[in-house]
């Protein structure tokens, strides 16, 4: 029943039957939870019952596993053991490179000069590693975790702390991309800027060393796309403006991050790039919507009064309380039933022909499984006791032999 739960997650909009095993399965398992089953079947259930295998991250489910399967009365002895060699030896790439990208953070000091924003590379190379967790991605890792650091410090600087004047001004000079308007904005966005500035033609030199390709203008225009949808979002904050559930989520996949983010990350594993597949993801095909969608409502499900408290926009949850004058259980339920009728969009542009590679579709799937991770057991990305639960057993603690 669990194996033909999990299946069901795999389905198809407008696919009846499997939807009749979703609800038989989850109604009969949800039964079973409450009942003195044998213990590791009812850890098996409950794990199901809390986030299907579907959208879990590989490397969090594959630690999650081992220890499950060390339960089981069969085993095979060598399988584990080499399960648990594997772990550990791939951990230690992660530790090198978590060094790595730490030294960055604290020679640039963005940490210490820009107070008010949140120090979160721990569970910035989380996210990194959710989407790409392979041995040979260290590279892209490391890069990427640069980028999500600096995504998670801009997102303070227009959520608490920027003025709009200032915010307009910001969002403005990266547009223009020219370090001449620097002398324009406050200190602590020029160093904000140099930042982008530096990391964006740091990653374009190497893409035109390695594969003859120019992509300034693309990194940079992935960067005004984030940056004017945190802009819209400040605005409305500043005049009191609530939005509508629709205008609210079509500016939420984007200030998300996930279009920008799986450019970002499209370019940097790639070899070769693909023009015509990356102007396919610049256009935000259908899948890139549905998968910003999902990840946009789960952070808002894991983070809503938190963010408000720190005096952001009203969220998705809030939005269609507004609209529909529905409690907060049922518009909570309604965002969980929605991103499942999503997942069924995803899983079916997964399957059809595409433009896509496979490197695109690994990095949007685990990219939205990583969301799922992250803000599962609320602001992962906000609140460190989260965050150290999940980095804990996947950078920190090797498994014992």
């Amino acid at each position: 029943m669990v194996s033909l739960y999990e299946a069901s997650y795999y389905g198809f909009e407008g696919e009846s039957i499997i939807e009749e095993a979703w609800k038989f399965t989850t109604e009969h398992l949800k039964n079973l939870e409450s009942r003195d089953l044998e213990s590791n079947l009812a850890l098996e259930v409950k794990h199901a019952l809390t986030l299907p295998l579907h959208w879990r991250t590989p490397r969090l489910e594959a630690r999650w596993f081992i220890d499950v399967y060390e339960r089981r009365e069969v085993v095979n002895s060598i399988l584990l053991e080499f399960a648990k060699l594997d772990f550990n030896i791939v951990q230690g790439f992660y530790q090198e490179e978590l060094k790595q990208v730490s030294r960055w953070w604290k020679q640039n000091e963005l940490g210490e000069k820009l107070e008010f924003a949140r120090d979160r590379l721990v569970v910035a190379f989380l996210w990194t590693m959710g989407t790409a967790f392979e041995p040979r991605s260290g590279s892209w890792r490391i890069i990427n975790t640069k980028i999500n650091a600096l995504i998670t410090v801009v997102d303070d600087i227009y959520d608490v702390y920027g003025t709009v004047e200032e915010l307009e001004l910001f969002t403005d000079v990266v547009d223009r991309w020219d370090i001449k308007a620097m002398k324009e904005p406050p200190n602590y966005m020029k160093l904000c800027f140099l930042k982008i500035f530096n990391l964006v033609n740091e990653m374009a030199y190497d893409i035109l060393k390695e594969q003859g390709l120019d992509v300034v203008s693309n990194l940079k225009n992935s960067w005004v796309v984030l940056l004017q949808a945190y802009l819209l979002e400040a605005k409305w904050f500043h005049s009191g403006y609530k939005p509508t559930m629709e205008e609210y989520m079509i500016n939420a996949e984007k200030s998300i991050a996930g279009p920008m983010m799986v450019e970002n990350a499209y370019l940097s594993a790639a070899n070769p790039i693909s023009e015509m597949e990356l102007e396919y993801l610049e256009s935000i095909p259908d899948i890139l919507h549905c998968i910003s969608r999902i990840a946009r409502l789960q952070n808002d499900l894991g983070t809503s009064s938190n963010e408000l408290k720190r005096g952001d926009i009203s969220k998705s949850i809030q939005c269609l309380m507004n609209e529909t004058g529905a409690s907060e259980e049922v518009a909570s339920q309604h965002i969980k039933d929605l991103m499942r009728q999503l997942w069924k969009k995803t899983n079916a542009y997964r399957a059809a022909d595409s433009i896509l590679s496979e490197t695109s579709f690994q990095l949007m799937f685990n990219l939205v499984r990583s969301s799922h991770c992250v803000y599962l057991y609320g602001d992962g990305h906000a609140a460190q006791d989260v965050t150290m639960n999940l980095a804990l057993p996947l950078l920190l603690e090797p498994i014992p032999l």
